[in-house]
């Protein structure tokens, strides 16, 4: 929807006075990017898309009303080419993962650099991810996602789920370690802790996981 030559166009949502000012200023100043629109929350926003549109929304999660969280879920239906850029104050891991499984093109926390918001906006409008430092490095290896395993209730991380993938896909220790950058006993360990996870005592057994659970769609 973007026409080569023009502004990409952004709506700042988000119920601070002086936030919004902040990004105003800081945006009136770049060749590529003009504020077309303010809401104050998720409300607002839904008014605005009733009548308009553009190409980014700066989103704040906590929000009176309708909070980040509905609203995204609102915008993927309403604007699905919609490129979404959170920035908050909130540092929960939880509520992080929440929204990153959202499926956002960014989040920065509000203590970021100005030149670091700028470079998150041009890096999202070329269809790539933009996110905060630490958030990168939770979204590769803290990050868990909840099995039921044998009635049990069982936490796997995020590079768990690559080592079972890859694993599944007929990838050797060596192989592994050499596409995660990890070291083979790195490797080696994680498989040891995903097999005492998973009760699974051989490969085959990861892959039947693999399957079930959509990791993998087959084996050839």
């Amino acid at each position: 929807m973007h026409n080569s030559g023009e502004k990409y166009t952004i709506l700042v949502a988000d119920d601070h006075d002086l936030v919004i000012d902040g990004y105003k200023s800081l945006i009136r100043n770049t060749p590529d990017f003009e504020i077309v629109g303010v809401a104050e929350n998720g409300k607002e926003v839904q008014t605005f898309f009733e009548t308009q549109t553009c190409d980014i929304i700066i989103l704040d999660i906590n929000m009176p009303e309708m909070n980040g969280i509905q609203t995204i879920e609102y915008l993927h239906h309403k604007a699905p080419y919609l490129k979404i850029l959170v920035i908050s104050m909130i540092i929960s891991p939880l509520l992080i993962k929440k929204v990153l499984e959202l499926g956002v093109d960014g989040y920065l926390f509000k203590t970021t650099r100005a030149e670091v918001m700028l470079e998150a906006l041009r890096e999202i409008v070329q269809n790539k991810k933009y996110f905060e430092e630490s958030i990168e490095q939770a979204r590769k290896s803290r990050f868990i996602t909840t099995f039921i395993i044998d009635g049990k209730s069982v936490d796997i991380s995020a590079r768990e789920l690559e080592i079972i993938k890859l694993v599944s896909l007929g990838k050797s220790t060596t192989e592994i370690a050499e596409e995660l950058f990890i070291s083979p006993y790195t490797v080696q360990t994680h498989r040891k802790n995903i097999n005492s996870k998973l009760n699974t005592h051989n490969t085959a057994a990861l892959i039947s996981f693999a399957i079930k659970h959509s990791l993998i769609s087959s084996v050839s």
